[in-house]
Parts: structure tokens; C-alpha cells; sequence
């Protein structure tokens, strides 16, 4: 499989893919071989040395007619010796901000991007959903900048239908990495597949 993931200097979602078995239960292992670093939703690698940056290599907000409401919520911890600050950030897939209803820390905002403080030990939780209830499906990736403690987090997408929970997912934040190993599980009968999110914040098309 060779997808390419066209840049611009914010980066872009281009490789974003559900793993299939053609019948039964086929579990095994993804590797991925990158030209340049990107984020991989779950994979981590070493921290820069002067600033955390956390990748969330998918983001999905909105609503669907046929499956209900999408929302994401970001889970951010510092588990440091310092306050940490910074920028939560959405990108679209096509390398353009992401707007949403953003909310969290007792604020409610409509854009892109939403400043950030956690104290020593701290947690805050963002929530992005949909502008309006009838706002469509739209999805990205996300980013945290941030100086000052060392940032861990997770982010959790939902989809509810009605007042009904039907989907719920969590994933770990992620660093650049130039390679990941991905275990994968599918199984026809339980209709459960693997997927994975790639997120390119460089400036040059990657091929996977």
C-alpha cells in the first residue's frame, strides 16, 4: 500500500486508512516506513529538547444523518516540575484550520485554536465538536505547542446517536516518529478492524 501525503507548512492528513481482512480472523503487525517524520496516533518517540509538541493524528467533529454526532476530547496532563503553556491547535485534512466549537476549562470558543496553562500536576480537558447541530462531518488532526512541564494526554473521539453512545474510542498522544509498528487485529465476524491515522506537520510530501 503507497499512499502520499501532499504538505504545507502546517501539515496535512493524506494517509488516513482502515485495514480490511478479506475473510476470518487475521491478526498480525503494520510497519511503517516513512521518508520524513510524522505523528502516529499511539506511537511516541523522545521529546524535543526545548518544547513538547503532542500529536493527535485524527480529529473528527460534526454531524452525520445516517450515524449521529462526532466529537473529540482531548485529555491533557503535565506531569512536570513547571506550569506548562501553549496552543491546542486543529488542521483539516487539506492543511487549512480546523473550526470548531471548542470547550473546555470553563470557556466555550469558536475557531481553531485555544491557549492553554496547566499547573504542576495539573489536567484540562478540551472538547471539539460540531459549530452548529447541524454542522457536517469535518476531520483533521491536532497538535499541542506548549513550553514548560512535559505534556502527556489522550484523545477520545464519540459517536453518539440520539442519546445513545454508539461508538467511543481512545487514543494516546504521539511524537513525530519516522517508523511505527502497529499491531493489527481484524475479524469478519466480529466486524472489528484496524485503523490508523497519519498526520505529516512537515513541509514535504511523504510517502508510506
Amino acid at each position: 500500500m503507497k499512499q502520499s501525503a501532499s504538505a504545507s507548512r502546517e501539515t496535512v492528513i493524506r494517509a488516513e486508512s482502515t485495514m480490511r481482512s478479506t475473510a476470518g480472523s487475521h491478526p498480525g503487525v503494520l510497519i511503517l516506513i516513512l521518508a520524513t517524520a510524522l505523528g502516529v496516533s499511539g506511537v511516541r518517540s523522545a521529546p524535543a529538547q526545548t518544547a513538547t509538541t503532542a500529536l493527535f493524528a485524527h480529529v473528527a467533529t460534526g454531524h452525520d444523518a445516517n450515524a449521529g454526532d462526532y466529537s473529540t476530547t482531548f485529555t491533557l496532563l503535565n506531569t512536570g516540575s513547571s506550569r506548562l503553556t501553549g496552543n491546542l491547535i486543529l488542521t483539516a485534512g487539506d492543511g487549512t484550520p480546523l473550526t470548531a466549537s471548542i470547550i473546555g476549562a470553563g470557556v466555550q470558543t469558536l475557531g481553531s485554536s485555544v491557549p492553554i496553562t496547566i499547573p504542576i500536576g495539573g489536567t484540562q480537558f478540551w472538547t471539539a465538536l460540531g459549530n452548529t447541530a447541524s454542522d457536517p462531518v469535518r476531520t483533521g488532526w491536532v497538535r499541542v505547542d506548549s513550553a514548560g512541564g512535559t505534556l502527556g494526554g489522550v484523545a477520545t473521539f464519540q459517536l453518539v446517536s440520539g442519546s445513545n453512545l454508539a461508538a467511543i474510542a481512545g487514543v494516546l498522544s504521539a511524537n513525530a516518529t519516522q517508523y511505527a509498528t502497529i499491531p493489527v487485529d481484524n475479524d469478519d465476524s466480529q466486524k472489528r478492524y484496524t485503523g490508523y491515522a497519519l498526520a505529516n506537520r512537515g513541509s514535504d510530501s511523504i510517502d508510506v
